[in-house]
């Protein structure tokens, strides 16, 4: 499972809590729904986010476990 989440964040396996922290943040920037004019557009966006954001904490709590 934790592979699938790094994929979601485009990063490798084995990167360090700062990489993913900002790739996190990155992708956040990039996906922002706020940013989008079409509602269609800020759909896809909102979903993306979300997706992004179960990545990041499942990272988080699978690094607080080791």
């Amino acid at each position: 499972m934790c592979l699938l989440l790094h994929e979601s964040l485009e990063l490798e396996p084995g990167a360090s809590k700062d990489e993913v922290q900002n790739r996190y943040l990155e992708l956040l920037d990039r996906y922002d729904p706020d940013r989008q004019k079409d509602d269609a557009k800020k759909a896809v966006a909102q979903e993306l986010t979300r997706k992004l954001r179960e990545a990041y904490e499942g990272i988080k709590a699978y690094v607080a476990t080791r």
